[in-house]
């Protein structure tokens, strides 16, 4: 992407210039000159007509049939040429075929050849993908289907579905032939190219990120992540810096996030954005006042392998059984070197090295987004999530799989599904099924987008995803809770498509928890949610009902319960039914 914004300009120039040489090669001025030798003072205006001509042939060649647009070519220009020819009866005694040999004269073989180049292989492409890229993707189905009626003869047009034919079972299971369906959203001719506008809950959340942070000029404002895709429109809608954008700079980065497994993975990787540009590239090393700071929480041994982590990062490639280096990209492979040594604290140390950093550089990561694109739904419709756990060299078949349905009642992988069905000719293929794996719920994602999944109540993955599938899809007392069970994490924007979170260093909770006459209450849960009911914090009484937590900002909920969970609904919340006591509008800020 980055190299075709910068090599346009150049190519576009370039091109134009070697298609002039061409055009000015053929010599098409001697044709006007030869056309008015030979037809007339008025020669000009009977060749404007003629290739007037020409085109409407062309357009009825397309639009009817190539019969009738070769007669109608034809006969026009025959047309033309007769009253051509009557009209300058008054200037000259030229016969007819004196006129036409005038006509072939100025027609070489070289000029019918440049005008098929450029017309064919320059003119035609270039006007269809400029038409194609000003089409934005969400209108290019009506514009594709209008192409494909204008089209009319067969040969242009690929043969339409026909959805009374029971064929192509495995990709169609309810049966089509053909290549083209004029009612749903696949393309056949656009799609090239051509701009796509944010829908409009990236608009709606990208406005509301305008919103934040207003005491600050844009450049200094928290940092934003999520995809690539949405880097330009963070910083242009949402006025906040980007992580990564679509020059597909940060794009490993953004995608190790993503697919990160914790909350203590996914603040690691802040901590290695933040720390990373302070290496001096010169150097190889930290800043005194940085390295002082880190010095509080890590060795000298890990600063310095970490300095030569970010100086160094092929040198961290993983390699293969023959020494050859694997296919990691070298920023993948630095920051599956480098996490490792950042996450060798707790947490809530974490939390309190990234302050540091922060108030040395002066820069910072608060937001996340995570959207619906990126969310696999079903075999059919997997989203997007490939692209950043595949860019950030992970394997999607570790987080999701696609798998095979028999008609013997088995669900395989489609490499073990292609090897039974040759084994047995008579078995098919009768559906597909989407299979979350254990790394995709882990996921930060995950977390973010739709918050908790079977395992984390004690159900199994297959028994769906809130509000997605299965039984806890269809259990409507068992809602999605973005940033679910995250101490730093919290949900501060959400729409139909989009979920913005936003990191807080944490502030910590001190209480006691005790009867009305004053004997302490040893073992209660204590449990902090936000604004939205998503529980973050908990911790649990100890012997003299003292307690501590760690609670983000906002409107908080404290709620303290006695017992184990024993439902799906107490495991959701982590509040038991035996409740305490609740104290509402608690304001961290």
């Amino acid at each position: 992407v980055r190299f075709i914004f910068n090599a346009t300009p150049v190519v576009s120039l370039l091109s134009g210039w070697v298609t002039w040489l061409i055009i000015d090669w053929a010599n098409f001025s001697i044709v006007l000159a030869t056309w008015k030798a030979a037809w007339g003072k008025r020669g000009g205006t009977f060749l404007g007509l003629s290739i007037l001509s020409l085109v409407i042939g062309f357009w009825l060649f397309f639009t009817v049939s190539v019969l009738i647009g070769i007669l109608s070519a034809i006969i026009l220009i025959a047309l033309i040429m007769v009253i051509g020819h009557m009209d300058a009866q008054d200037d000259d005694q030229y016969r007819f075929r004196d006129r036409i040999s005038g006509l072939r004269k100025g027609m070489e073989m070289k000029r019918t050849l440049v005008v098929l180049f450029v017309g064919l292989f320059i003119f035609l492409p270039n006007t269809f993908y400029g038409y194609d890229a000003g089409v934005p993707f969400e209108n290019k189905k009506d514009h594709d289907v209008d192409v494909y009626d204008f089209l009319s003869y067969d040969f242009f047009r690929p043969t339409e579905y026909n959805y009374g034919e029971r064929a192509n079972t495995t990709l169609y299971p309810g049966g089509v032939e053909g290549m083209y369906n004029t009612t749903n959203n696949q393309l056949w001719y656009m799609g090239n190219t051509g701009p796509s506008f944010p829908q409009d809950y990236w608009i709606e959340g990208l406005e509301w990120l305008a919103e934040q942070d207003t005491n600050l000029a844009p450049e200094e404002r928290p940092g934003f992540m999520s995809w690539w895709d949405y880097g330009f429109w963070a910083i242009d809608i949402g006025e906040h810096p980007t992580v990564a954008d679509n020059f597909q700079f940060g794009y490993q980065i953004a995608g190790n996030f993503i697919a990160s497994q914790s909350e203590e993975e996914a603040m690691a990787l802040l901590l290695y954005r933040l720390l990373e540009p302070e290496v001096d590239r010169d150097t190889d090393k930290f800043n005194s006042e940085i390295r002082t700071a880190l010095l509080e929480y890590y060795s000298e041994e890990n600063i310095t392998e970490f300095e030569n982590i970010v100086s160094n990062p092929e040198s961290y490639i993983p390699k293969k059984s023959d020494g050859t280096d694997q296919d990691v990209h070298k920023k993948n492979a630095a920051i599956r070197a480098g996490k490792p040594i950042l996450m060798t604290l707790e947490k809530n140390d974490i939390s309190d090295i990234i302050w540091e950093v922060e108030e040395i550089t002066g820069k910072s990561i608060r937001y996340f987004a995570a959207d619906t694109r990126l969310m696999p739904y079903s075999a059919q419709n997997t989203g997007i999530m490939y692209a950043p756990v595949t860019l950030a060299d992970y394997d999607i078949s570790s987080f999701i799989e696609v798998q095979a349905v028999l008609s013997n009642g088995q669900t395989l992988p489609f490499d073990e599904a292609i090897e039974v069905l040759g084994n047995d000719p008579n078995l098919q293929v009768t559906d597909q099924r989407l299979v979350y794996k254990e790394k995709f719920l882990n996921s930060m994602f995950f977390r973010s987008f739709i918050g908790w999944s079977g395992p984390d109540i004690g159900r199994p993955a297959a028994d769906g995803i809130p509000s997605i599938s299965g039984t806890i899809g269809q259990d409507q007392s068992l809602p999605p809770l973005p940033g679910w069970n995250l101490t730093h994490f919290k949900l501060v924007q959400i729409n139909s498509g989009l979920r913005i979170l936003k990191y807080y260093d944490g502030a910590t909770l001190y209480g006691t928890v005790a009867t009305p006459d004053g004997s302490p209450i040893a073992n209660a849960n204590v449990t902090v949610s936000d604004e939205y009911n998503v529980p973050h914090g908990r911790a649990t009484t100890d012997e003299n009902g003292e307690y501590s937590v760690i609670a983000p900002a906002g409107n908080l909920t404290l709620a303290v319960s006695i017992g184990n969970y024993e439902t799906d609904i107490e495991r959701v919340k982590l509040v038991s039914n035996n409740i305490l006591v609740t104290k509402d509008n608690i304001i961290v800020s």
